[in-house]
């Protein structure tokens, strides 16, 4: 289905985020790494 295209795609799904409070969290984890692990790795945790 369109999850796992987007997945493929790259991205990072967060469930336990809305989505203001998702944007604002790749803001502050982008100014950390651009890394696509590390970012998944931040994203993983609550």
């Amino acid at each position: 289905g369109a999850g796992k295209h987007l997945n493929n795609l790259g991205v990072i799904f967060v469930e336990y985020l809305n989505g203001q409070k998702a944007r604002i969290k790749l803001m502050l984890a982008l100014g950390k790494t651009k890394n696509k692990k590390k970012l998944k790795k931040l994203f993983a945790r609550s």
